[in-house]
């Protein structure tokens, strides 16, 4: 048994371009971004002249937090940590609502369309597709689930033949 998924991959890219409009693809390996690990938390987590701390099991390092000295002391800390997390977590949602994506509208219909087409000859799709479906309530451009999709869908190369033998 085969399934040819050529003319439905393809179609999958048509229908981005369709309610895109505008929006020209580019060539890309891998439906991933690209990611350089010197700009991330884990490639460089400590400021220059900061204290380190380094955990006994794992042996990476990070900035070390405070030392509580008695029970109550920790609990007040937790209880403001959590106070402070809530306003944030308010503060994020009001700019979200106004940093909503371009393609919010319509995600839910391309990425389900590829996410279909992907479970069968495009397994490398999957995670990505996994990650877009999981952002559909909080699609927002500073998440870069626009760029995302974008960047999945110009993977799909209209020339290459989906097939699965089995």
């Amino acid at each position: 048994m085969e399934y040819v998924m050529t003319n439905f991959m393809r179609s999958c890219v048509d229908r981005y371009m369709e309610l895109c409009p505008g929006v020209r693809l580019r060539d890309a390996a891998t439906p991933f971004l690209p990611e350089d690990p010197k700009e991330s938390p884990h490639g460089k987590p400590l400021v220059a002249d900061s204290k380190i701390a380094e955990c006994p099991h794992c042996l990476a390092s990070f900035p070390p937090g405070p030392i509580y000295n008695s029970l109550e002391e920790f609990e007040k800390a937790t209880m403001e940590r959590r106070k402070q997390r809530e306003e944030h977590l308010a503060r994020i949602k009001t700019e979200e609502d106004k940093n909503r994506g371009e393609l919010a509208p319509v995600a839910a219909s391309i990425v389900m369309k590829i996410l279909y087409g992907a479970r069968f000859v495009r397994m490398d799709l999957l995670r990505v597709i996994g990650f877009l479906a999981c952002s559909f309530t909080t699609w927002n451009q500073v998440c870069v689930t626009d760029v995302s999709i974008a960047w999945c869908a110009t993977s799909i190369p209209p020339w290459m033949p989906s097939k699965l033998a089995g």
